[in-house]
């Protein structure tokens, strides 16, 4: 009865597991508590909509989305205007939003934000060839609905031959809907070594906990973790080949 705020995550990024937020914040809401989603690794992965969750906060970051390194943060207005925060006398009275940003804008950040929003509304156009006098809203939800069907199918399929592997071990969520995040193993080989030797290979992917150290235990990977493969828009069929092909040779020795 005492929860003020609830948080959590909209998808995890080591599992790509993700949380039904909807259901969680109804409840959070009867009980008289705001919800606050951590949307960082879902935002580029799927459509995000505050409405449809039901949150009263959304954050993410735009370097997830092609943007520039920035943090983004999506409140209800009328929830902002019932928080105050202290502030130098300069910033005293200022309206909301201005009142909770740090000064003077980034304009060139912002540019670049903008840029990358365009970039997602424009994906249907680029991979079918047609362009539509839509809403840029609609084109975006068109789009990443278009993205998360791809790459929904490059996991599969990324998984598929992974699993064939013998010394291969995939960690994390079988749910049929997660994000297109594969966090895996090579019996024998630690995880930072996996990740050199692809590298060599030119295929580049991650190594670690990534923050996540309670999941990475959980896993009973300690505070190594695993070795992390994420499929984005731009990922092609041959970008899944050579992956597999470059642990099929780590598995071997060479």
């Amino acid at each position: 009865k005492k929860t003020r705020l609830v948080a959590l995550t909209g998808a995890s990024n080591i599992l790509g597991t993700r949380p039904n937020v909807k259901t969680i914040a109804t409840i959070a809401h009867e009980h008289g508590a705001l919800v606050w989603v951590d949307a960082v690794h879902l935002a580029p992965h799927a459509v995000v909509s505050m409405k449809d969750m039901g949150v009263d906060f959304l954050g993410c970051s735009s370097y997830k989305w092609f943007g520039p390194h920035a943090g983004v943060l999506a409140v209800k207005p009328q929830i902002l205007q019932r928080i105050s925060n202290d502030r130098l006398r300069p910033m005293q009275g200022y309206p909301h939003p201005d009142r909770f940003e740090f000064g003077t804008l980034p304009f060139e950040i912002l540019k670049g934000i903008t840029a990358a929003v365009d970039f997602i509304a424009n994906i249907e156009a680029l991979a079918t060839g047609e362009k539509t006098r839509l809403s840029r809203r609609s084109r975006i939800v068109r789009s990443m609905t278009l993205v998360e069907q791809a790459e929904r199918k490059l996991r599969k399929y990324a998984e598929r031959k992974l699993s064939e592997i013998p010394e291969v071990v995939l960690h994390g969520s079988k749910a049929s809907v997660r994000t297109p995040t594969i966090y895996f193993s090579v019996r024998g080989v630690p995880c930072r070594k996996v990740f050199s030797k692809l590298a060599s290979r030119g295929v580049y992917v991650g190594a670690g906990h990534f923050y996540a150290m309670d999941a990475s235990d959980h896993l009973g990977l300690g505070t190594d973790g695993a070795v992390r493969a994420g499929i984005m828009a731009y990922t092609s069929l041959d970008d899944i080949e050579r992956l597999v092909g470059g642990v099929k040779a780590i598995a071997r020795g060479d």
